[in-house]
């Protein structure tokens, strides 16, 4: 958590597990399409966040 406020998530990390089989001459190549991940893309460029009740029954 953030130490100041309001109150938020501070940092985030993101572990990648490559299948066993990967062999290591391309783990830089997963990392490069982690790098371009959309969630990845969201969290440094925050989408505006609406809030809204539900209609009921929904």
């Amino acid at each position: 958590m953030a130490i100041d406020l309001p109150a938020r998530i501070g940092s985030l990390r993101i572990m990648l597990t490559p299948p066993p089989a990967l062999p290591a001459q391309r783990h830089a190549a997963v990392l490069s399409v982690g790098a371009r991940c959309t969630v990845r893309h969201a969290l440094r460029q925050p989408p505006a966040v609406v809030l809204a009740l539900a209609p009921e029954g929904w």
